[in-house]
């Protein structure tokens, strides 16, 4: 009966009780069984207010206690309970507690909300979840299973569940702080692009910079770019988007980016810095091209910075014709050496000016056992490694560790006389004696 509470208020005197009203008259009982008695009881001792009174019910930072998920179940599933909105976060469930309160979407309860936000649910939580997702009783329209611990498996169960029930109610979802693994991010996607269903709202990302940058690149690019592993941003497609907050997105576990290309960006040292952040913890960024930016020694600092990290995965770094000195070329050499943990494998430094002692630094590096580093780019035209391919063979000799070269013993072409001359106009090379 609506209103039925503040009616049986008027009709006499009573003491309060969280399940029944003592009446001049007797006892008048609402719940049905005794674990909806003690669920009430608790949590009219917890909340300081009948639950029975509310249509939000919120029990976040663990004011469920030692209350069993069962007898909170049988709360909310008899029809005296009006509670729509459930909120749970921070509760630390377990999955019998998360098993349970499943059971409350199983039948026609009012519950149309649920937010379970950072408890170890893990995939196995949530499977109990979508079990009853697939129930066409379900009436449950927004879930909340933010920083739950959920994987690939739990993304394809709820891909799943509301795919393969035609009456789901389900218009929004709340994913952030989760891993999806490969396929998650797009199993989600397709069911938002499914005119079947009625889901209509995802949250994947966790911060709002991330946001901001997903919507700058859905509109640059016109493709969303959670769903690339390629993010090419070459010739300025960056705008004017904050450096921060596109390296926000890339940290997000929602991103799967492993190759970033930034070329001809007129990347500046701040963007540099923040984008550098994205190599300091474990995100899947293994390729990163900034090439064609006056990034200089000072920006570059910025990236060997992040290369010392453990956590740092990046494989293949071009940083070519971006300014660097022979300061960048020492930094970078560090960088690596100092890190034993380094997956650098390949690095191209054309166009930049290694000094006196870059070139033999970074060759230190390759003859480095201890180093995976195994390909270094550094001479701008074909012809200048035609030219260095000549000379390492017939001389044995590396020409770019060398000051004098004697070729007196050898007939060049004309063509050859050409591709020496791109060799010795590359800033790598250091030969100022020619015989």
């Amino acid at each position: 009966m609506k209103h039925g509470w503040a009616l049986i208020c008027i009709f006499g005197k009573y003491f309060h009780h969280p399940d029944h009203i003592h009446l001049a008259y007797g006892y008048l009982t609402f719940l049905k069984s005794c674990a909806a008695e003690e669920a009430c009881d608790h949590l009219c001792k917890a909340l300081d207010v009948n639950p029975l009174l509310l249509k939000e019910l919120n029990l976040s930072h663990n004011k469920l206690g030692d209350l069993d998920g069962e007898k909170l179940s049988a709360l909310l599933m008899d029809s005296h309970s009006k509670v729509t909105k459930i909120i749970l976060n921070d509760c630390e469930l377990t999955e019998n507690q998360c098993s349970a309160l499943a059971a409350v979407l199983s039948c026609k309860t009012l519950v149309k909300e649920m937010n379970l936000s950072n408890s170890p649910l893990m995939d196995s939580g949530l499977k109990h979840i979508c079990d009853q997702l697939k129930n066409p009783q379900c009436q449950l329209q927004i879930l909340n299973v933010s920083e739950c611990s959920i994987g690939e498996e739990g993304y394809k169960c709820l891909y799943s569940a509301v795919r393969s029930n035609p009456e789901s109610h389900l218009i929004e979802l709340d994913l952030r702080g989760n891993d999806p693994g490969e396929t998650g991010v797009k199993l989600i996607y397709q069911l938002l692009h499914d005119h079947n269903c009625e889901l209509n709202t995802v949250r994947f990302l966790k911060s709002c910079a991330a946001e901001e940058a997903c919507d700058h690149l859905c509109k640059a690019l016109d493709v969303n770019p959670l769903l690339l592993k390629e993010l090419n941003l070459s010739h300025n497609k960056l705008g004017d988007l904050d450096g921060e907050k596109l390296s926000a997105l890339l940290m997000d576990s929602h991103s799967k980016v492993t190759k970033i290309i930034l070329n001809d960006c007129e990347l500046t040292e701040n963007q540099c810095s923040a984008l550098a952040a994205v190599l300091s913890c474990k995100t899947l960024v293994k390729e990163m091209n900034l090439s064609n930016s006056p990034l200089m020694d000072s920006g570059l600092k910025h990236i060997c910075d992040q290369l010392k990290n453990p956590q740092c995965q990046l494989q293949i770094l071009n940083v070519s014709e971006c300014r660097i000195g022979e300061e960048g070329y020492k930094c970078l050499c560090s960088a690596v050496r100092s890190n034993p943990e380094s997956h650098l494998i390949e690095l191209d430094l054309r166009g930049n000016d290694p000094g006196e002692t870059g070139v033999k630094l970074i060759y230190q590096l390759i003859e480095d056992h201890k180093c995976k580093l195994n390909t270094v780019r550094f001479l701008k035209s074909d012809a200048a490694v035609e030219a260095f391919e000549y000379l390492k063979n017939i001389l044995h000799i590396n020409p770019l560790l060398q000051r004098e070269v004697n070729l007196s013993d050898h007939k060049l072409d004309e063509s050859r006389v050409n591709q020496i001359c791109d060799l010795l106009k590359d800033k790598h090379c250091r030969i100022n004696t020619l015989m």
